[in-house]
């Protein structure tokens, strides 16, 4: 869906019922967000937190990827967690 919203509520939910691939799939919207709206960037973050430690796992491979681009996003993403368990 093209709305903000939509895509935010989307990824706060997939964050929270954790199905197999979710990690991977909020890892990858987080390294395609232009950053362009502060309220959905913020989700893909909260996300991929409310998921422990697969997201943690997945922004790791994300710096794993041997791309700077990469590696930037999950820096990035591991500066945005907030919560000390998604970091650690």
């Amino acid at each position: 869906d093209d709305s903000p919203a939509v895509r935010r509520a989307a990824a706060l939910a997939v964050g929270r019922v954790g199905v197999t691939g979710a990690a991977e799939a909020l890892a990858n919207a987080w390294k395609a967000d232009d950053r362009r709206d502060p309220f959905l960037s913020d989700a893909y973050l909260r996300g991929l937190e409310t998921l422990g430690k697969p997201g943690v796992e997945a922004v790791l491979a994300l710096a794993n990827s041997g791309q700077k681009a990469d590696l930037d996003a999950a820096a990035a993403a591991f500066a945005g967690f907030r919560e000390k368990a998604a970091a650690a």
